[in-house]
C-alpha cells in the first residue's frame, strides 16, 4: 500500500489544507511567499505619482473593522479617483481583486487585495452594505455577468447620494 501524504488526502477529499496539513481558515488573506519590508517613500513617488484623498477618508478607514472591506474599497478608489474617474463605474471582476488587474496586453498593473475569493465577495457585501461602495451587474449574458463598483458620492449641493 502506497502511503499519501496529508495534502494529497485533503485534495481528494476536498479539503483546503496548508503546509504541515494545517487546514486553511476560510477567506483570509493570503499570506506572502516572500515579505519585503517597506523602504520608505521617496520624493518622486510622493510628487509624481499620487491622487487627491479627502481627509474624511481617514474617519472613514476608522470606521471600517474589517481588513477585507477596507481593501477592497481602497481597491476601487485606487481604479476609479487614481484614474480621475471621480463618478463612473469601474468593471472589476473578483479575480481582479484576488490577482491583480489586466491591462490590454495581458500584464498586471497593480498588486491585487492580497485576499482570497471569499475574502473580496464578503469585503464587498460589507462595503455595500454600510454605504462605502455601490455596484451595478450586467446580467444580460448570464454565462458572462459583470459587475461595477464605485465609490457612493453625494450629489453637488445635498446629501442626497448618486
Amino acid at each position: 500500500m502506497i502511503k499519501q501524504s496529508i495534502n494529497e488526502v485533503a485534495i481528494q477529499s476536498g479539503q483546503d489544507r496548508g503546509e504541515h496539513g494545517v487546514r486553511k481558515k476560510p477567506g483570509r488573506p493570503k499570506k506572502q511567499k516572500n515579505p519585503t519590508k517597506f523602504v520608505g517613500f521617496t520624493q518622486e513617488s510622493v510628487q509624481g505619482n499620487y491622487f487627491r484623498m479627502p481627509t474624511i477618508w481617514m474617519d472613514v478607514c476608522a470606521s471600517i473593522d474589517n481588513l477585507a472591506e477596507l481593501k477592497v474599497v481602497q481597491y476601487v478608489l485606487r481604479h476609479t479617483w487614481g484614474f480621475k474617474e471621480y463618478y463612473s463605474m469601474k468593471r472589476i471582476a473578483i479575480d481582479e481583486f484576488v490577482n491583480r488587474r489586466k491591462r490590454r496586453d495581458g500584464s498586471r498593473m497593480d498588486s491585487g487585495t492580497g485576499l482570497s475569493d471569499k475574502a473580496v465577495k464578503e469585503g464587498l457585501a460589507r462595503a455595500i452594505e454600510h454605504g462605502l461602495l455601490i455596484s451595478a451587474v450586467d446580467n444580460r449574458d448570464r454565462a458572462r455577468i459583470k459587475k461595477s463598483y464605485a465609490l457612493k458620492m453625494q450629489a453637488e449641493g445635498n446629501n442626497n447620494p448618486v
